[in-house]
Parts: structure tokens; C-alpha cells; sequence
């Protein structure tokens, strides 16, 4: 593929002019001449030294990249920055250091910036370096932004273009673009240095610059030295930045020699973004600088809309590049409005970290926080002989946190019901959600004292929880041989699973409830975790929910206030678990463990999800008893079925567990009900965990969980009906999606670049079979995990093999029926067929060849194979459809009896009306009712 921008040779365009303010000094005089003498024989002929005129060709820069020659505390010093923005003309570079900076044939425009805009751009900058609550990584003297466009070519991407908004502490201002000769691309360190010269500094040259990119990882693959300055980058959430020190591109000057040297940080904006408003246009929105729109089709075929719309091209690359300034330094000034009230905030790179960093500021300091998580001090030796400080967890948590480790689950995530959900007169459907279920948790916890005791009895743990001790416990139990909804969980590689009899790792808030349920509980080990008369986050949560409360709902600050609240759990689950992530900078070392954050506990995580699941039991617990049917439990809500009208918050009263959610929120000062209504419908369709549909009266989709499936639309009653039609299959299908490679594919050479790629993927709504399903769509819980491994590596295998897991096929496969399918792809059936068949090769039980019927309908070769081989067990799921073979062959009801026991034995109990059934098929032999298809029926 080629692109022809323009002609190749490298040129610079500058723009008429940058603002209107008057033109200032520029940083220092490039050396236009040569040699001294050039410049007075010039001078002496009236002549200006002019670039084109006064260097030849020159060799290609190339850019070396190090750790940085000078590591320690001033290299981290405070940079001071012209607070105003100061006007002047970009300094223009000769030609030839153009196409020596980019590649032959490369083209640089400089943009005129608006006049209302530049001052937003040098502000948002100056806040990035200067700013109250700067990162670490924003001590810099110049600020680029980054932007690439590019477009796929089969599995890489052709380059389109490279813009850049850059800043510079003497208070200048640029934007420019790159048009690189097609299929060649520029090294990264171009960028500073180019930038560089346009604000006049052509010589020797020592800047530390902070390069901002929204989504760095496409950013990063773009670049043509992207694996030399690798090593020097952290992959965080798909992206790449800097987390520790910087790395050094180093070059020298075409012209002087001299060296010019930029000590480089990557951030990126993404990472600070709140949910659900990670795009660039979302921030566009936010900051009132909107992102602009392309035409249809446009993003797809980039290369033709910048020959046909070069400036819309221009004008739209260069705004994602003032979106992504403009969104750091709003968050930065953000940070440093915290920093007035909690001195030494800074911002994070990402928000979870920022969320760490405010509420270690909040607390007081990292003393305070080392305090509060029970980290100490330590002197040890090194192997070089030096003695350092380090920071480890006190004794008590070196020994007590192992348990309370494998007591740290994920939320409840469960389906008690499969199919349409008939919805009784004057009842609806409800999604129902525990508001702020982890602000709650968090915010009712105490702050453990670090002293730990042990427990041999229930009744010490009951006491224990009930004045507020964090109670982890491994325990073997067993739950009355009724109880339909056992609460103790266990974990499995299929997520947690809830099993009438076995053993558990659990916390103090489960046992409570599951004491409730009747479950007799033995402890094998037990600790009770003693507690302070303070709460641990409290005054943070409701510090973070009042800030969020001045501001409305959907602004920029809102959001900003509502990650802080929830990032931080995940902070302090950080670690936890053995969680291997991508080693962006050594691949070639393999995957790194994932380091727990300043406050990982794991007490405190185990606490906070196992009391919100408590009260998931125990609030479904009390529905039940009222009648209200319980569809589904995701995490912290239920989707149900119950009377209109009915009062959930005054049931959550009842609650032990609710209770405590709810003096958490009290504690915080967070206002309104426990309970929040999400959606309210007339029908349900269930389909599996995290798979539902709900409708309102019209039989319109208000609602949709579509189990993390992809679809190509967003309209929710096409998405239903996409659910419905692969729920309706025979079979497994395979669907083509698209998604994108990461960075670290292209890091480790997976992938040339990150682009998107056709994925296919097996995707089917069966059941998850985390409890028994039966026919008629209701559950009921396994009596033991082992029960429930074997049904799910059947389950497993039938997946494999490409057959949709129906209850009828999983206890097809536990007897020990081969899977395999007719000509009409209907594996039950053909099983069927296939039994009968052998049966009546052997004349076993009244059987006999009857060619017609199709079940008979098979060559010869086959009908011996038959008689050879061993009859096939069918299970009792199979009796109506066996039984309506055998009552189209026989001639009285007590023949085709005896038919049905020869083939199944004890069949008889498993069929419904059978006299009923075999009037029917005799009524019907004169309308082929043998030619019907035969199914097991299954709702």
C-alpha cells in the first residue's frame, strides 16, 4: 500500500500566526552559520545566513535510549514555569534537518491555535508541572501530547500522521503535525527534539519532558524505535507508562555536534479516566472541548479522508491531542485543590492509586497509613554488606494473614431460575441493588489492632462479630438436607460454589447467617482479629460522598469523587490473590507477580465482600418468606419477581448483615435507602448468570445482561432477540467478533502492531450449573463440591465436543452416551434412535425393526453395527420420547409398558399422563405420527 501526501521533499509550514500578542525572545539564537567567517563574508553582501541556503544533507538522527545518567533528588527538583503564556513565531528548521529528524520526504505543518484555546492548552500544562497536585512524573520543563493517526493494512498500520501540542516552561506554546513518507515511521525522541527547534533551541539541549497520550499503548506501536525505550515502560491496564524512573533519548545536533539529551515520562490520561467515561470523547464532553466528529466510515478508511478532507483531517487530529492536555491538567488542578486541605496529595497514575494517595494524605501521612495496615519498619542487610530501612507487614499479619487470604472471595454471583419467568397478576420484575454496597462495607469496618486470637467455638465467633471482631474461619459444615440456599462458599476455578455439605473458607459475617439457616458448623481454624474503637474508613468514605454530593450528577468533579470511593476496595484486595501480569519491560523474564498497594489487608478485603454476600443471603432469605421469587444474585443486587408495591427497604431492617451495611453508611454520612430500584418490568427471561432480559408491558427490552457477549448493536430489543435465537440452537455456534491485540502482543512479537483482528469465539447461553438444574428451570444446590466437579466436567466436555449442555444431554453424557449428532443435528434424538435400534436388533423386551418409522431409516451396514454392539443406558429423562417410539409399534398399552421398562428400567415413574400419550400416537398413526420428530421435552 502507498500513500502520497505530498511531494518528497521535507518540508516545514509554518502557520500566519500564533496569537496576537506581541513576539518575545526567542529560548536562545540557533547557530545559522557555520563557521563565524560564513557569517561576515553574508553579512559583508548584505545577506541574511539563511537554512536552506547554509547546511547540506545531513545524516539521519539517531536516538539512543538509557536509564538517566543522574538519578536522585534533583533531578526531581520543582522546575518553575511562566505562569502566563508568551506569544511568538515558531522557529523554523532548515529542510534538511526535517527530513534528518523525520525520514526523506517528510512533511511538518505548524498549526495556528485559536486564540481561545491557547490559554486553556499553556494552563492545563502549567498545572501538569506546577500544579498543587502534580505527579511525580510531571516535574518537567517541556509537556508534549501525542497523537497518532494511522490506518490497518492487513496486520499492521500505516501511518498516517503524528501531531503534537507542546509546552515549554519559558512559556511558549506549538502545535505541530507529521506527515511521514508512506510506510515509514518516526522515532519517538523526534518529538521533544523537534519541538525543541520550533521554540528555538537548535544546539546543545538538556530538557526532562513528560510525553501525554490518551491510550498509550497505540501510541507506543506506532513509533519506529518503539522496542529500544521499551524496557524503560510499564504496562499498566493495556497501556504503557513510567512508573518508575525516566529513560534518556540522547542525540547530538546535525549541524553543532552539540548533544542535545531529554529525560522522558510517559503518562497516560486513560488511566485516570472514571468508569464508563474512558473515551476521549467522553473528556471532550466533560471539559466542554468536544472531540470532533468524523463523517461515517471515516475512522475505518483514514487514508482517503485525509486526501479528500486534508484540514478536517488536520483540525480532528490535532483536537485529540488538546483533549488529552487539557484532561490531565484538569485532573492535576483537581488533585491540587485536595492538596489544600491535606498537605502533600499528589496525583496518581491511575485513580485507584490516586485514591491511595488522598487517603493516605487524608489520614495524615505515611506514617498514619503504615499505622492503620500494620506495616513496620526493618533494618536489613543487603548482599553487598549496606544496611537498609525496609517496610514489612508486623509479625501479626506475617502469621494471620495467610488465612484471612483464602478467605478473601469475589462477590455472589449465582442464577436460581432458567427461562421465562411467568410473572403473576400484580406482581412485576425487579432488579434490586445494595446501594453503595462497598462504601457501606468499608465504611462500617473497624481498624484492626494487629492482635489476633483463636477460636474453637461458634458461639466465640457469633460474640465475636456482634461487637464488631474480624472473624476469618476454616470450617467443614453441613446444611439441613431442605435447605435450598446454603451460604458458605467455596472456591473453584467456576467462581464460588454453594454446596450443602463441606468445607469452607469463610468469614464471621457467613457463619452468622448460615447459622441462621440451620447449618451445623465445625471450625478447624479460627481467628478473631481484635479491633480499635475507630473506623477505618469512614471519615474518608464520608469525606469523599459529601465532596461528591456539592457537584451534580454526571459533571466531570462528580465522577471524579465516586472512583475515589470505589477504587480504593480494589486497592486494598490488591495482591492478595497469586495474580501473574504481563511483564511489559522483560517479556523475556516472564509474567510478574502483581505487588500488593500501601493498603492491601487481607482481613479487611475478606471483610468487606463477605458481609455484603451475608446480606444478599439473608435479604433473599426474607423475600422468599414473603413470597417473592428470586430470579438471580449478581454481586450486590437480586433481579426478582414479588407483589407490586412491595416494601424491600422495610425488610432489610431484619437483617443482621443489612444492618451493618446500613450503620456503614450512617457512619459515612451517606443519605438515602439501603435499597435502590434499578428497573422495574412485566417479564423476565433468565438464561444463566449474568444473562437476562427484562421487559415491560409492550414487551419492549428495558433492560439486558448480556454475559459479557458482544453484539453489533446497542439496541437492547435486538440484542434480546440475538439472545433468543442462540438460546433457541442444537448447537454451539461460533461467532465472529472483532477486538484489538495489546500492546504487549506487539511487545513480544505476537502481533505487528495494535490492531483490530476477527476473533471467533464459542458462544452459547447455557447454564453455568453452579447449582443442579432441573427441568422445569428451578435449581437446587449440589450436595457437595465433588457432586458439582463431575457435573461440570461434563458439562465441560460436552462444550468441547460442540453440543449445547441441556439438562437432557448432561445426563445423556453421565450415562454414558456418545454425543453424537444426526442429520438433522439433533443430538438427544439420535441417541434415542441409536438405543432403540440396538434393542430391537436383539429382540430384547418386544422390540422390532420397523422400517416405518425413522428411527429405522438406516443402511444395512449400520443395522449389523447395531446388533454387535452393547445396548445404550438411557437415563430417565428419555422415558416420553422412548415411550412414544414403543407406543407406535405396539399394539396395547401394557406391550408398549413393557417396551419402555426393557429399555429404561423403573421408566414408568418418569412419564406424565402415559395412557394419555399412548391414545394420542395411536390416534395420529393415520397422520404419520411415527414421522414426527422425537425430543426430549425441555423448558
Amino acid at each position: 500500500m502507498t500513500v502520497t501526501i505530498q511531494s518528497a521533499t521535507a518540508v516545514v509550514v509554518p502557520p500566519a500566526s500564533q496569537c496576537s500578542m506581541p513576539r518575545t525572545p526567542k529560548i536562545s539564537s540557533p547557530d545559522r552559520a557555520r563557521t563565524r567567517e560564513d557569517a561576515r563574508e553574508l553579512a559583508a553582501q548584505g545577506q541574511e545566513p539563511q537554512d536552506s541556503d547554509r547546511d547540506g544533507p545531513h545524516p539521519k538522527i539517531v536516538y539512543k535510549y538509557a536509564p538517566p545518567a543522574r538519578v536522585g533528588s534533583a533531578d526531581r527538583a520543582y522546575i518553575t514555569w511562566f505562569r502566563t503564556l508568551r506569544a511568538f513565531a515558531p522557529d523554523i528548521p532548515s529542510r534538511s534537518v526535517v527530513a534528518a529528524t523525520f525520514g526523506e520526504g517528510a512533511v511538518v505543518e505548524t498549526m495556528q491555535i485559536e486564540s481561545d484555546t491557547a490559554p486553556r492548552l499553556y494552563a492545563a500544562a502549567f498545572e501538569v508541572t506546577n500544579g498543587g497536585g502534580a505527579q511525580r512524573q510531571g516535574t518537567a520543563s517541556l509537556v508534549i501530547s501525542v497523537d497518532t493517526e494511522y490506518q490497518q493494512w492487513g496486520h499492521e498500520n500505516i501511518a498516517l500522521s503524528y501531531q503534537v501540542t507542546a509546552a515549554h516552561k519559558s512559556g511558549r506554546l506549538i502545535q505541530f503535525i507529521v506527515f511521514p513518507m508512506p510506510g515509514e515511521r518516526i522515532p519517538f525522541g523526534a518529538l521533544p527534539d523537534f519541538a525543541m527547534r520550533l521554540f528555538g533551541k537548535h544546539a546543545r539541549c538538556r530538557e526532562t519532558v513528560l510525553t501525554i497520550a490518551h491510550f498509550n499503548g497505540a501510541e507506543w506501536t506506532m513509533f519506529a524505535d518503539r522496542d529500544e525505550f521499551a524496557p524503560y515502560l510499564d504496562g499498566v491496564r493495556k497501556s504503557v507508562v513510567t512508573l518508575q524512573e525516566p529513560f534518556t533519548a540522547t542525540t547530538h545536533d546535525p549541524v553543532s555536534r552539540n548533544q542535545r539529551v531529554f529525560n522522558c515520562n510517559f503518562v497516560d490520561t486513560f488511566l485516570i479516566s472514571p468508569a464508563d467515561n474512558g473515551s476521549l470523547a467522553a473528556w471532550g464532553a466533560l471539559l466542554n472541548h468536544e472531540k470532533l466528529e468524523l463523517p461515517s466510515g471515516a475512522i475505518e478508511n483514514m487514508k482517503d479522508f485525509l486526501r479528500d478532507n486534508r484540514q478536517t483531517f488536520v483540525d480532528y487530529a490535532m483536537r485529540d491531542t488538546e483533549v488529552c492536555l487539557l484532561a490531565l491538567g484538569y485532573f492535576i488542578n483537581w488533585c491540587g485543590r485536595q492538596s489544600l486541605s491535606y498537605r502533600g496529595f499528589r496525583a496518581g497514575i491511575t485513580l485507584g492509586g490516586t485514591s491511595v494517595n488522598l487517603y493516605k494524605a487524608f489520614e495524615g501521612g505515611s506514617e498514619a497509613l503504615d499505622i492503620l495496615t500494620g506495616m513496620e519498619k526493618r533494618q536489613i542487610r543487603t548482599e553487598s554488606g549496606r544496611c537498609i530501612w525496609v517496610k514489612e507487614p508486623c509479625d501479626a499479619r506475617v502469621i494471620h494473614d495467610p488465612l484471612a487470604a483464602r478467605c478473601y472471595h469475589g462477590g455472589l454471583n449465582v442464577a436460581y431460575t432458567i427461562g421465562k419467568v411467568e410473572t403473576p397478576p400484580d406482581h412485576a420484575v425487579y432488579d434490586i441493588d445494595l446501594s453503595g454496597a462497598y462504601a457501606g462495607a468499608m465504611a462500617c469496618l473497624l481498624s484492626p489492632s494487629f492482635k489476633v486470637s483463636r477460636a474453637t467455638h461458634v458461639n466465640e465467633i457469633l460474640e465475636a462479630v456482634e461487637v464488631g471482631q474480624h472473624v476469618v474461619a476454616r470450617v467443614k459444615f453441613q446444611f439441613p438436607s431442605d435447605c435450598e440456599h446454603p451460604c458458605l462458599p467455596i472456591s473453584t476455578k467456576n467462581g464460588l460454589i454453594y454446596v450443602l455439605k463441606g468445607e469452607s473458607f469463610c468469614t464471621g459475617h457467613e457463619i452468622i447467617t448460615a447459622v441462621g439457616l440451620g447449618a451445623q458448623i465445625d471450625i478447624v481454624d479460627a481467628d478473631i482479629w481484635h479491633v480499635t474503637d475507630r473506623r477505618l474508613f469512614a471519615r474518608y468514605i464520608g469525606f469523599t460522598v459529601g465532596e461528591r454530593s456539592r457537584y451534580a450528577k454526571k459533571t466531570l468533579e462528580n465522577l471524579l469523587f465516586k472512583e475515589m470511593t470505589n477504587s480504593l476496595y480494589g486497592k486494598v484486595a490488591q495482591g492478595i490473590k497469586d495474580r501473574k501480569i504481563s511483564n511489559f519491560s522483560a517479556p523475556e523474564d516472564g509474567p510478574r507477580q502483581l505487588e500488593p498497594s500501601a493498603v492491601t489487608l487481607p482481613i479487611i478485603a475478606a471483610q468487606i465482600t463477605g458481609i455484603i454476600r451475608s446480606a444478599l443471603f439473608e435479604l433473599n432469605a426474607l423475600w422468599r418468606a414473603d413470597g417473592v421469587r428470586i430470579v438471580a444474585t449478581t454481586t450486590d443486587g437480586s433481579l426478582v419477581v414479588a407483589p407490586v408495591d412491595y416494601e424491600f427497604n422495610a425488610v432489610a431492617t431484619r437483617s443482621a448483615a443489612a444492618s451493618r451495611l446500613q450503620a456503614g453508611r450512617d457512619a459515612a454520612g451517606i443519605t438515602g435507602d439501603l435499597l435502590e430500584l434499578k428497573a422495574t418490568g412485566s417479564a423476565l427471561e433468565s438464561y444463566r448468570t449474568r444473562a437476562n432480559l427484562i421487559f415491560d408491558q409492550d414487551g419492549e427490552c428495558i433492560a439486558k445482561a448480556g454475559a459479557s457477549m458482544k453484539f453489533e448493536t446497542h439496541n437492547r430489543n435486538d440484542i434480546a432477540a440475538e439472545m433468543r435465537r442462540i438460546a433457541a440452537l442444537d448447537k454451539i455456534e461460533t461467532r465472529e467478533s472483532r477486538q484489538l491485540t495489546s500492546a504487549f502482543a506487539s511487545r513480544t512479537g505476537k502481533a505487528v502492531d495494535l490492531i483490530s483482528i476477527s476473533v471467533n469465539k464459542r458462544e452459547h447461553l447455557d447454564y453455568d450449573y453452579k447449582r443442579r438444574l432441573g427441568r422445569d428451570g428451578e435449581t437446587m444446590p449440589f450436595t457437595n463440591i465433588e457432586e458439582h466437579d463431575a457435573n461440570r466436567e461434563i458439562v465441560d466436555r460436552l462444550h468441547k465436543q460442540n453440543v449445547r449442555a441441556t439438562p437432557d444431554a448432561v445426563d445423556l453424557k453421565t450415562v454414558g452416551a456418545r454425543m453424537r449428532r444426526d442429520s438433522r443435528n439433533d443430538v438427544e434424538t439420535a441417541i434415542v434412535y441409536r438405543a432403540i435400534r440396538r434393542l430391537a436388533a436383539k429382540g430384547v423386551g418386544g422390540w422390532r425393526w420397523d422400517k416405518t418409522h425413522e428411527a429405522f431409516n438406516v443402511d444395512r451396514s449400520v443395522k449389523a453395527k447395531d446388533a454387535k454392539r452393547p445396548p445404550i443406558r438411557l437415563p430417565g429423562v428419555a422415558a416420553d420420547a422412548v415411550f412414544r417410539v414403543a407406543a407406535a409399534q405396539a399394539d396395547t398399552y401394557e406391550a408398549a409398558t413393557l417396551m419402555l421398562e426393557a429399555a429404561i428400567p423403573n421408566a414408568k415413574t418418569h412419564l406424565k399422563n402415559p395412557e394419555a400419550v399412548f391414545a394420542a400416537v395411536k390416534a395420529e398413526r393415520c397422520q404419520c405420527a411415527e414421522d414426527r420428530r422425537i425430543q426430549i421435552n425441555y423448558t
